[in-house]
């Protein structure tokens, strides 16, 4: 039952979602180039997201609930709580999140306890709490999958998650907001043949959707038009997603395991990289005011930027993932 192409996705997955984390520090600088990076690969997690639904979706034949659960327990809470640890530290004896001051009135234990049902303790890892709700609720996606009105389920889960804008500080309106994203993978599980089929033979005109989707995005997030722009870099990323199944799907046997040590590693990545990007930035802000850059080196820092990073976190999980062997699961994932 092994994907291959799958497989690739994830390595594409990650790299977007770790360039997304990279172009914040950027934010201020009011370039043209960080308007197209950031419609780029802003909502990145709609990429993994796609990927879970589609593997569920694929993986349904095998599916009990109790395995299922704690399966995910093992091997996505658990290194969650762990790698959570010192950032969750560093957070309560700073005096908590800026945006969440409130905890401070309370005691340390509720501090951790809110920190870990949030995930605001350290950038990317919302998404643990947010991707736990779909597999605490899988036994419904499972009857979802083979309802006889399936297909309205997509239509609706689109306009909820749309006009749902996205809150990394509320787990049930990030839910909300990548429901669709997690449909839509199972949706091209379901009827993957069909869908490919489609998309070859009017990928012409969905590659003219996405540049629309994908120019109109830039321009909005240019003019700072808020949550316009949120709209439009979703929809641009549900088509993405699509494309780049079906050019990985048709040219599965050229790229064979071409990215599979990112694709391996991605979920371990995806835990650690904040840190390296944290520590990264800080070093760079010393020497590079990075609000004075104009687009050339915007452009260029961004990329390597996110190639070193990258690099980085692989350099940090391929020993740990040697030295822990078998148990190495249960730290990076």
């Amino acid at each position: 039952m092994y994907l291959n192409y799958v497989n690739n996705f994830r390595a594409v997955a990650i790299i977007f979602v770790i360039a997304s984390h990279v172009i914040e520090p950027f934010s201020q600088s009011g370039m043209i180039v960080y308007s197209i990076f950031s419609n780029l690969f802003r909502e990145g997690t709609v990429l993994f997201v796609f990927i879970a639904g589609l593997l569920f979706h694929h993986l349904s034949f095998k599916y009990k609930y109790s395995k299922y659960l704690k399966s995910k327990v093992k091997y996505v809470l658990t290194p969650y709580i762990i790698i959570s640890i010192p950032a969750i530290l560093l957070v309560t004896s700073l005096g908590g999140v800026p945006r969440h001051e409130f905890i401070l009135d309370y005691s340390k234990f509720f501090q951790v306890f809110y920190l870990y049902i949030t995930g605001s303790h350290l950038g990317p890892l919302w998404f643990i709490p947010m991707i736990f709700i779909f597999y605490v609720i899988s036994p419904i996606l499972i009857k979802l999958i083979d309802w006889e009105y399936f297909n309205y389920v997509f239509i609706v889960s689109f306009i909820i998650s749309i006009l749902t804008l996205k809150n990394f500080d509320n787990v049930i309106q990030s839910f909300l907001h990548y429901f669709f994203s997690y449909i839509a993978g199972m949706y091209l599980s379901k009827n993957k043949e069909k869908i490919l089929s489609f998309i070859d033979k009017y990928k012409f005109i969905i590659l003219c959707l996405f540049t629309v989707l994908f120019t109109v995005g830039t321009i909005t997030h240019y003019n700072d038009l808020g949550p316009l722009t949120d709209i439009f870099i979703y929809s641009n990323k549900i088509v993405l997603a699509f494309l780049i199944m079906f050019y990985l799907y048709k040219y599965d046997s050229r790229i064979e395991k071409k990215f599979d040590k990112l694709a391996q590693y991605s979920f371990g990545l995806f835990f650690i990289h904040a840190y390296i990007s944290g520590i990264y930035f800080k070093i760079i802000e010393i020497y590079v005011n990075l609000n004075g850059l104009n687009d050339i080196y915007n452009f260029f820092l961004i990329i390597i930027s996110t190639v070193f990073i990258t690099v980085i976190s692989l350099m940090c999980l391929i020993p740990a993932k040697k030295i822990l062997g078998n148990k190495s699961r249960y730290l990076i994932g």
